[in-house]
């Protein structure tokens, strides 16, 4: 966090470290587990069969580590797991190599969790999601949302660098940056940017 913006985090960052006491986490994690249960089956209904055995692999997926402690994080992931009723299957040394052969001799624990699945190719998912949406009747605008402004309907206009959009609904999921459209209405919501990483071999 650059200096500058510490006092502007701040608020966030400390909200953040009192999540991460374990009866935040699972609070949190029984409302994750609420939103995740139904995925498969959701992104089935939303893709089709042929569509979904196209782009998604439900083949599971396998952790790894070096050295044969468990870590305290990996302890509470593992009661997170049993909390919920997640599958997971401890890999020793030898298991690990007869799935990844040649793989470096440090790699010593692994887990693999067979329910955890994947999209082949997130964007041609999302193209598709877009196609199937312009073939049930609607409109992909390419403009940028720069003002919500309620209407006496109950509904809102949507201003864009483009124009004015009128909806009886919105959905606003502009990550960090939804803070900026949410705050001229009196919402705040804590929200920060920060930066994804993400390793699949």
């Amino acid at each position: 966090v650059r200096p500058s913006y510490l006092p502007k985090a701040a608020p966030w960052l400390m909200r953040w470290i009192a999540a991460g006491r374990m009866t935040r986490v699972n609070a949190i994690s029984d409302a994750m587990r609420a939103l995740h249960a139904s995925a498969f089956d959701d992104w089935r209904a939303l893709l089709g069969d042929s569509l979904y055995r196209d782009l998604i692999r439900q083949t599971g997926q396998v952790q790894l580590w070096d050295g044969t402690e468990e870590t305290p994080t990996a302890r509470i992931e593992r009661e997170l797991r049993t909390r919920h009723g997640i599958e997971a299957q401890a890999l020793g040394a030898d298991a690990i190599r007869q799935i990844f052969p040649g793989i470096a001799r440090d790699v010593s624990r692994g887990l693999l969790v067979p329910g955890n699945g994947h999209t082949v190719s997130p964007p041609r998912i999302v193209r598709t999601l877009a196609e199937l949406f312009r073939a049930e009747g609607g409109t992909v605008l390419h403009e940028r949302a720069l003002k919500l402004i309620p209407d006496a309907s109950g509904g809102w206009m949507v201003m864009t660098n483009a124009g004015n959009h009128r909806a009886g609904a919105v959905v606003l999921a502009a990550g960090a940056w939804s803070g900026q459209l949410l705050k001229p209405l009196g919402v705040h919501v804590p929200l920060e940017s920060e930066r994804g990483y993400h390793a699949m071999l």
